[in-house]
């Protein structure tokens, strides 16, 4: 539920409410032992990083949902959270949806 509310509070521009939701829900999913929610919650608040213009945070998110999926052999969201990193790289006037 964390997660969704930090997503919800992502498109609002609420990005403090929205980090804190992240962070709760990793905080939460590494005690239950659930990496595919971890990886899930990392590459959300990497996405919140990068619209709030936070590129180096931003990328340390989104770069360990990676790992994550990667660990977990989940190549569909492997590859979508790589596709952000590499928007990462254009310049960051971009935004990412």
């Amino acid at each position: 539920v964390y997660k969704i509310y930090g997503k919800i509070l992502r498109h609002r521009n609420e990005w403090d409410k929205a980090a804190r939701f992240f962070q709760e829900s990793i905080e939460l999913y590494e005690e239950c032992e659930n990496p595919l929610g971890v990886a899930e919650a990392y590459h959300e608040f990497g996405l919140m990083c990068a619209d709030k213009g936070e590129r180096e945070n931003a990328l340390s998110h989104l770069r360990r949902a990676s790992q994550l999926f990667e660990q977990l052999n989940a190549q569909k969201a492997l590859e979508q959270v790589n596709q952000d990193l590499e928007k990462l790289d254009l310049p960051f006037a971009l935004s990412i949806d």
